[in-house]
């Protein structure tokens, strides 16, 4: 029933009565110009289901970063390890030699992991999410969806810029969490053609949940807090009318475990040892538990950066030839104690991984003909990544036994660990395509759609597992060895479509089109001996109306689709080798419908709302893993998963903010802003586990300020005001999962809890 009623509510903004506009007089809703088919284009006038958020949306409810990004866009869901779900699909991969489902592209250029968009939104002119498979136009292949994000361009001829702080607190966590933000933008002419914009900030966050380090532990290295420090430069040189040369280049350092890796204990299963241990603590498992304690190290760094530049030459009125070239890389090192507790449980999980890659992409856009519009072009990338990596559970106890056979014991164990594993890897990932796409117009209102992207990727993996095994008593990680594999693969992306404008205020479309996400490797060792994973495939069809109403007072657009995802890549956990390890096991079908409000409804009053209708679930799914209890799992431990809802898919997620700006004295504004976010019921798990299930929630936020003709502005703001505590994901403990029991830990992040918060800026 409370599905029903929101959904009643979002369908009727669609037809808001003629009488909440009446006084609206001259007032119309402003033209959203994106680039989601990589050329400029009126948001209304393009045949693809998109949400787009503006400069001004992102600040007005103090979106950070991309995790945050998921309250204001429907359908896009946070997981594990803060990975992306979007239509009910994500990567249900939790390594970095898979290709993540949901890409990132930043200012033109796709990354090819998400560890490289980290960095603060700052100085941004929008967001672009782009639902459903983009297999044409960005760079690398992505299944499941696009987030592209355009940065703010030099401006020639003008000095100006803008500083920023922010300040928060999270008065319901342990340690009455806070949290600085700090951003500074200065742009300066050079010359008469060219311009220079600098991007900096700063920002440091104290963890959701709070970390006390065993009795008797000192000197353990324990990073909590998140802290970030970026900086960005652009220059822009317009060299002629027909040449134009853009170079950016950014670095970013971030240190600490809160947002990804403060996590805590949510409930356990009968015969677990962990109340026990919570117990001798003084904490309790719980849903809304918000301490830990560990007795190991607790750090993440992580460094990124790169540098990219490209051209833009008008050959004539017709044709401009683009090419954009780009390097990035990121070097991370991460120590987590992953048994949460204040015993040996799993107290190593240690990882050193580094990934660099270089791309090129050459353009040729014909935009200036009325019949014909489009693009051709070629795409390149090479990858490395490289991975080193050590877990150890019960090591070096003295006088606890650890024992090789009847009367073979070992009670001054320093130098073993009852439970171990160890890897090191190499992955180089070569791509190359040719894409095309083209618009051709029939008649005025009447316009076909072709494009088509072959592709070839090239990869070679190197792994060495189980170099300390000898250090182990339960090798974690599958059969020690040396493997060497390497798989290659050639793919052609497609996609036909149509779209006719009823009039200059209505367009229609219909378009069918594949996706692609390349093969990869597990990184350590399969029960089969085979590492490498089969590339996945999506077909989707799409049907879709944009439309413009009251004279450009309201904004209604829908878009009704289909998708089948075959070899659809999956992570599951084989008990026998303790490992986790990757699969091309599943197909999935989605079904769902996404829709789109805005009114302009008075003078400075303005309503938006979005939403996802989903119906997402596994068509087979043979060697599914149980969970633990679970009563139809076969004797190997695996279940067929046919007919279940996939990890993350919401049936029905929606997002609504109501801006009203109104003037307040002469050269004075002001500003209430309220916002409410809606998801229904999810799971975590493939296998839809008791534990893992978290029911709807309903996350308010509302802010309010003034601003001066002068450049200030001064606003408090405060998310997710209920305190409704949201874990952003929960998983089974693996210790206990591989000893049949049942109990769950959950991860926090920024959305979790109340944030109150106060935020300055100037303009000048």
């Amino acid at each position: 029933m409370k599905n029903q009623r929101l959904l009643a509510l979002c369908i009727g903004l669609a037809s808001v009565p003629q009488a909440a506009f009446s006084q609206v007089g001259s007032v119309s809703l402003e033209e959203i110009i994106v680039i989601a088919q990589r050329n400029e284009q009126n948001l209304q006038d393009v045949p693809l289901s998109i949400l787009a958020l503006s400069a001004d949306a992102i600040d007005s409810r103090k979106l950070n970063d991309l995790d945050q990004l998921t309250l204001a866009t429907p359908g896009l869901q946070l997981g594990q390890d803060n990975s992306l779900s979007m239509r009910g699909v994500g990567s249900l991969v939790f390594t970095e030699t898979i290709d993540p489902s949901v890409a990132l592209a930043v200012d033109e250029v796709n990354y090819g992991r998400p560890a490289l968009g980290g960095a603060l939104f700052n100085d941004i002119d929008r967001i672009e999410v782009l639902y459903g498979p983009q297999g044409l136009l960005f760079g690398k292949n992505a299944s499941a969806g696009l987030i592209n994000v355009i940065t703010k361009k030099p401006i020639l001829g003008e000095y100006s810029g803008r500083v920023e702080a922010e300040f928060a607190q999270r008065p319901t966590t342990p340690d009455d969490g806070t949290g600085f933000i700090t951003k500074g933008t200065f742009n300066a002419p050079l010359t008469e053609t060219s311009a220079l914009r600098v991007n900096a900030s700063y920002g440091t966050q104290e963890p959701v949940a709070a970390y006390s380090p065993a009795s008797g532990v000192t000197g353990q290295r324990v990073d909590e807090d998140a802290d970030q420090i970026a900086i960005r430069a652009k220059y822009l040189n317009e060299v002629s009318d027909d040449l134009t040369a853009y170079v950016i280049a950014d670095y970013a350092e971030e240190e600490g475990i809160a947002g990804i890796f403060d996590r805590t204990i949510r409930s356990t299963g009968e015969g677990s040892f962990i109340p026990y241990a919570l117990a001798g603590d003084g904490l309790t498992a719980g849903e809304e538990n918000l301490e830990y304690v560990a007795d190991g190290e607790y750090y993440r760094d992580l460094d990124s950066g790169g540098i990219q530049g490209q051209i833009n030459y008008s050959i004539d009125s017709n044709w401009e030839l683009v090419n954009v070239a780009a390097w990035r890389y990121y070097d991370r090192e991460q120590q987590l104690d992953t048994d949460y507790l204040s015993i040996d449980g799993l107290n190593v999980n240690y990882n050193d991984s580094s990934y660099d890659q270089f791309s090129d992409e050459l353009r040729l856009v014909l935009s200036g003909m009325d019949s014909l519009k489009g693009q051709l072009g070629l795409y390149y990338l090479t990858s490395t990544n490289e991975s080193d990596g050590q877990m150890l559970g019960a090591a070096g106890v003295p006088g606890f036994p650890i024992c090789f056979g009847p009367g073979e014991c070992n009670y001054d164990n320093y130098n073993l660990s009852l439970l171990g594993g160890d890897s090191s890897s190499e992955m180089d990932t070569t791509s190359y395509a040719v894409f095309g796409q083209f618009d051709y117009a029939v008649t005025e209102a009447l316009s076909l759609i072709v494009g088509g992207r072959l592709t070839r990727d090239e990869i070679d993996f190197d792994l060495i597992a189980g170099q300390n095994s000898h250090k182990y008593i339960v090798n974690l990680g599958g059969a020690p060895g040396v493997y060497e594999e390497d798989v290659g693969n050639t793919n052609f992306s497609w996609k036909l479509g149509s779209q006719y404008s009823f009039n200059d205020d209505v367009m229609g479309y219909a378009s069918v089109s594949t996706g692609y996400k390349a093969p990869g490797f597990n990184d350590s060792p399969t029960p089969s001996g085979e590492l490498a994973v089969d590339e996945e495939t999506v077909t989707n069809f799409e049907l879709g109306i944009k439309s413009m109403w009251l004279d450009q007072r309201l904004s209604a657009n829908a878009t009704v689709f289909h998708q089948t995802f075959d070899d659809f890549q999956v992570q599951s956990f084989d008990a026998a080798n303790n490992t986790f390890y990757t699969q091309n096991a599943a197909e999935v079908s989605v079904d769902g419908i996404e829709m789109t409000v805005t009114a302009a409804l008075m003078e400075g009053l303005k309503l938006s709302n979005s939403i996802s209708i989903l119906d997402s679930e596994f068509d087979d799914f043979p060697g599914a893993q149980c969970y633990p209890g679970q009563p139809d799992c076969g004797a190997d431990g695996t279940f067929n998963a046919e007919g279940l809802t996939t990890p993350l898919a919401a049936d029905f997620s929606s997002t609504t903010q109501l801006i009203y700006e109104f003037p307040v004295a002469e050269g004075m504004d002001g500003f209430v802003e309220g916002n409410w976010y809606h998801r229904s019921d999810v799971n975590f798990k493939v296998n839809q586990a008791p534990g893992a299930e978290l029911d709807d929630i309903d996350v308010m936020g509302v802010s309010a300020g003034l601003s001066g003709d002068a450049g200030w502005s001064l606003s408090l703001f405060c998310k997710n005001c209920t305190d409704e505590v949201v874990p952003t994901f929960i998983d089974l403990d693996a210790g206990d999962a591989s000893m049949g029991i049942a109990s769950y830990v959950q991860a926090w992040g920024y959305n979790s809890v109340r944030t109150i918060g106060v935020n300055a800026r100037y303009d000048f």
